[in-house]
């Protein structure tokens, strides 16, 4: 945990995705999310859309704010382009809503786009309407065998499976 912010963070993702052999990359607790940053400035702190990590397995961004006020979830949405390959997605404390993952619905259910096998959304602020967007997520992403609710408003199960 460096508190490092969103423009650093993006920065070093952007050096990242050429790199081969990375596995896992923990960015837990650094400030990524909602710093007032406008779209402009993401967008030139990302790589083109050529620069895709086929590599990662793992990425944890657990107690990072990936949302904003305005209900915007673009700079989560750029960390998940730039790495196609993550089968654990750790987001564990991030303040995600049932928006948020109407919102990212469309990028993870993408044809043979994510391998993704596990998804920790422990203590966010998901309701029974994000269980059932993610129940839809489930089943065009047939490796998805793993999502943890533990903690979230009105989610009585621990786990979907």
């Amino acid at each position: 945990s460096c508190k490092l912010g969103t423009i650093p963070a993006l920065k070093i993702f952007r050096s990242l995705t050429r790199n081969t052999s990375l596995a896992y990359l923990f960015l837990n607790d650094n400030g990524i999310g909602d710093d007032g940053i406008s779209k402009e400035e993401i967008s030139s702190a990302l790589p083109g859309s050529e620069a895709v990590n086929h590599t990662l397995k793992m990425l944890g961004l657990s107690h990072n704010d990936l949302t904003s006020s305005n209900n915007d979830i673009s700079i989560f949405l750029a960390i998940l382009k730039m790495f196609d390959s993550v089968e654990s997605l750790s987001t564990n404390d991030c303040k995600l809503t049932c928006r948020d993952i109407i919102n990212l619905q469309k990028e993870i259910a993408k044809p043979k786009k994510w391998e993704l096998k596990k998804w920790n959304l422990n203590n966010n602020d998901l309701d029974s309407r994000g269980v059932n967007v993610l129940k839809e997520i489930a089943k065009k992403v047939p490796s998805l065998s793993e999502v943890f609710l533990d903690g979230n408003i009105g989610c009585h199960n621990k786990a979907l499976q």
